[in-house]
Order: structure tokens, then sequence, then C-alpha cells
């Protein structure tokens, strides 16, 4: 499956190249990254499609998920430009959060052994629509939701055993779960 933003950022024709590198490596995982190093013709940095301070913010979740999750090293942890395998799906189905879930979602696959990898996608300025983290305190609540979450995955609050046994329950029961409805009617 394939995620991507409405707003233009994230480029389709990086699509096909996202789905090779998942299908060939193997990856249940697989970023569209502004920050991994390409090729050398490349010389943007992918910087210019973001500010500053997400960025530093960026940088700041990668730091947390490197010193909570030994062996997780990943550069663009908040992109939503994504490819997702059939056993990530099984296992995000029913443990996925709510809000902000790019950093968290990388943690849960990890902790369960699933692979993760980054392609590099350069990203284009927004062309519509507004960010959610737009103001200091929606930017603070944002970093102080995404380090509790992630503290409390690698402190054990979410038993790992629990999350394999409902992933499986998942996988079995792929076809038989319903989405819930995203417009409620009165």
């Amino acid at each position: 499956m394939v995620q991507c933003d409405s707003d233009g950022q994230h480029p389709i024709e990086y699509i096909p190249f996202l789905l090779n590198k998942a299908r060939n490596q193997h990856l249940d995982l697989t970023i569209g990254s502004r920050f991994v190093r390409g090729d050398a013709s490349e010389t943007r940095t992918g910087r210019s499609s973001t500010t500053t301070l997400r960025v530093l913010g960026g940088q700041l979740v990668r730091l947390w998920l490197r010193l909570f999750f030994r062996g997780l090293n990943v550069s663009d942890p908040t992109s939503g430009f994504r490819v997702y395998s059939s056993s990530a799906l099984d296992l995000l189905a029913t443990v996925m959060p709510d809000e902000y879930p790019e950093p968290e979602s990388i943690a849960l696959i990890h902790i369960h052994g699933l692979s993760i990898g980054e392609s590099k996608v350069i990203m284009s300025p927004r062309y519509g629509g507004k960010s959610s983290l737009t103001g200091m305190a929606s930017q603070a609540r944002f970093m102080l939701k995404v380090f509790l979450a992630l503290l409390v995955l690698f402190l054990g609050g979410t038993p790992r055993g629990r999350l394999l046994e409902t992933a499986e329950m998942a996988k079995k029961n792929r076809y038989q779960l319903q989405a819930k409805p995203m417009i409620k009617y009165y």
C-alpha cells in the first residue's frame, strides 16, 4: 500500500521507485525521505521543501528513535510518503496511533522485527492545504506527544506479546476487518 499526502509535497512520480525498492529489498516499510543520501548527481538536500523548525523537530524525533530502539536509524521519521507491506499493514491495522502516527509506526514496525528502509525523494513545497502543525503550541504538543508515545513503547507500556497476538489475529481476519466510517451522519 502506498501512502502519500494530497498537498503536493509527495511527488507521485517516485511511487514506482519506492515500490521497486520495497519489493527488491523485501522491506515492510519503505519511507520516501527528504534527507537520506541519494546518488552523487543529486545536489538538493530536501530542506527546501520544509521549514527549519520542522527539520530540527524531525532530527529530535530521529534522535529519540535511535536512543530508545537499538539499531533504528531513520533520516526522515516524520515523512508520510511510504510504502507498506501486507505484514506491516496487518500489524498497524490494530495498533496504529490516531494522531501523528509516523514516528510511532516506525517504532512499532521495528519492535516487531519487520524491515524498514528509505529511498531518496526530492519533495516539493506544499501546493495547497494547511499543515496541522501550524504555530508553536501545536508543534510543542506534537513533540511532547511523540516523545511520550516513544517512551511508553520503549518502557514496554504496550506489551510486545499482546501486540504480536493482535497483529496475528488481524492477519487471520484481514478480510473481515471493517473500516470505521470517516463521516458520521446525524
